[in-house]
């Protein structure tokens, strides 16, 4: 059988050293790459075969380290493989393509690509929506629907912005913490909704057979009742002498205490099962009170982790400043010659001793004769 052959060969990059090249933006590019959409497109291109597919997506359970576990493949797989996932890069990514390579991305071909952000709605659109099935679930008001959007889309812009600024930086490490768990928390409300859908419905089904029982005896009660009216007037009509309608009425009698403890029974039975449908109705709301707390619980968690982003966005601002007023002075201090004498005098504080070595420098030495 012939060897595969490859279905295109991928653009040249012209990477001199694509070890460094990998070592260089591993980082930025393991935040970015989702491996849903790389791997078809490696696979397609013969980098990545169906049994890597199967190692990334069941090995790792995080974005991230797919990702990671994606690139060092590509690396293994030597040059071509680069070029492909820069190719990739190039045309899902393009800010990023830019950001690596130094130029401006071109346009995919649509018979060789489809960008997934082509195919795809925007991400509001589905944090929008999502919001709503959470608030529809849980009976949240416009407003704390609308707070809750504009909170998550400003955790997002936050949370990119520390990401995307600082390679293998303490904040940016943080963030990424706090941003996964915040994927845990949606994860956690979206199961809560589950769980009382599932409630809601089995209320329901106890309160349909409820109903049909009760229908069930009532309509027994009405034939019973029609019998025995019917069975009266037979009596009624067959018997015309005394002693045959005292028998009769002895009969009738009879049979209608014979009803009655029937209905009784049918009664007794009914209490049983309503009383155990209550009980499991009453399990069922205690459930449901379980799990709005933990929705609560829930809801504080994703509140202070805001806090938390926050926090990290001021403090993040607070360094940068810190760094342009060390540069502004480092240059003034350059462009004015500053002697080593005035650094001696801001870190020491002893007035006496740049005294000294400013006289020692200015002095002119005489010799003796």
């Amino acid at each position: 059988m012939a060897a595969h052959q490859p279905l295109r060969e991928p653009h040249d990059y012209e990477i001199p050293d694509y070890e460094e090249f990998i070592r260089t933006y591993r980082y930025s590019l393991i935040n970015v790459i989702d491996v849903r959409h790389a791997i078809p497109w490696l696979m397609h291109n013969d980098v990545l075969d169906k049994q890597d597919e199967e190692k990334i997506m069941k090995s790792y359970e995080t974005s991230v380290l797919r990702a990671g576990d994606l690139i060092d493949i590509v690396k293994r797989r030597g040059p071509r493989a680069l070029n492909v996932l820069v190719e990739f890069i190039e045309y899902e990514y393009p800010d990023m393509f830019k950001t690596i390579m130094r130029r401006m991305a071109r346009e995919p071909d649509p018979k060789v690509y489809v960008p997934a952000w082509k195919k795809s709605t925007h991400i509001s659109e589905f944090i929008t929506s999502g919001i709503d099935m959470i608030m529809k679930a849980f009976g949240g008001s416009n407003e704390a629907k609308n707070q809750a959007q504009e909170s998550i889309k400003n955790l997002e812009v936050v949370t990119s912005f520390v990401l995307g600024g600082w390679n293998g930086g303490i904040n940016g490490q943080k963030v990424l913490e706090l941003n996964t768990c915040n994927n845990d928390l949606r994860t956690q409300l979206q199961h809560a909704k589950e769980e009382r859908a599932e409630i809601v419905r089995k209320q329901e089904m106890f309160r349909q057979e409820r109903d049909k029982y009760r229908c069930e005896v009532q309509n027994q009660k009405e034939k019973l009742m029609k019998d025995l009216l019917q069975h009266v007037k037979s009596c009624q009509q067959s018997y015309s002498d005394t002693d045959v309608k005292n028998e009769a009425a002895h009969q009738v009698e009879c049979d209608r205490k014979c009803l009655e403890d029937q209905l009784d029974k049918l009664a007794d039975e009914y209490d049983l099962f309503r009383s155990s449908v209550m009980d499991q109705v009453n399990s069922l709301t205690d459930e449901r009170n379980q799990i709005l707390d933990q929705f609560e619980d829930l809801k504080q968690k994703y509140d202070n982790l805001q806090e938390q982003n926050n926090a990290l966005k001021a403090k993040l601002l607070s360094n940068q400043s810190t760094l342009r007023i060390f540069k502004s002075e480092s240059s003034i201090r350059k462009a004015q010659n500053t002697p080593k004498t005035d650094l001696f005098k801001k870190q020491s504080g002893n007035e006496t001793g740049v005294i000294t070595l400013m006289m020692t420098k200015e002095m002119p030495v005489t010799r003796h004769q």
